[in-house]
């Protein structure tokens, strides 16, 4: 990355851009990944909870959405998305109520075994692969709302491949605007 950005930098000067013309292409690029970066750890980080209080779980994602159920059983369910393996914990209610999802990469087990789960009275148990499918688990919990990954991993993995595409085409362009405007051509 920083021979790119070194290369960047000196063709901008040969090309008459100049290399502060290059730099700020670089800074631009540099400046908006660690914006984004900044901001998605920003929301895991300060928005994400799991609240026990009153007998009531309450669940709070990143977005902000809140789900409440009064639990009365967890069951950790092996899935396949487009990230490879990962575990999701639904959390059941009394009847009525939809479930609520937990991450197994976004939570302390541990601390939710402790904290939220042996005061209510049970331990989270471990579902089969053959239970674990979305369709599964749509089945089985009507209502619940599977992360989109996990729902479409065909999709998301189409989608990732696209925008990735997208940002490798914007570098392109970004580096190759200072010989475009230029003029000089290759």
């Amino acid at each position: 990355m920083l021979g790119a950005a070194v290369r960047v930098v000196a063709r901008s000067d040969r090309a008459g851009i100049g290399a502060v013309g290059g730099v700020l292409v670089v800074a631009l690029l540099a400046v908006s990944a660690l914006t984004w970066l900044g901001v998605y750890r920003w929301q895991r980080s300060h928005r994400q909870r799991v609240a026990y209080a009153n007998g009531l779980l309450t669940v709070t994602d990143r977005r902000g959405r809140s789900s409440s159920v009064e639990p009365t059983a967890a069951t950790a369910h092996p899935v396949r998305g487009s990230k490879g393996e990962s575990v999701l914990l639904v959390v059941s209610g009394t009847a009525g109520r939809t479930p609520v999802v937990l991450r197994a990469e976004h939570w302390d087990w541990q601390r939710l075994q402790d904290r939220v789960f042996r005061p209510c009275g049970f331990t989270i148990a471990l579902a089969s692969e053959r239970d674990s499918t979305p369709q599964a688990l749509r089945t089985a919990y009507p209502g619940l709302r599977l992360p989109f990954s996990v729902a479409r991993p065909y999709l998301f993995a189409a989608l990732l491949t696209v925008g990735i595409l997208v940002l490798i085409a914007a570098v392109v362009v970004l580096v190759s605007l200072p010989y475009l405007t230029s003029g000089t051509g290759s």
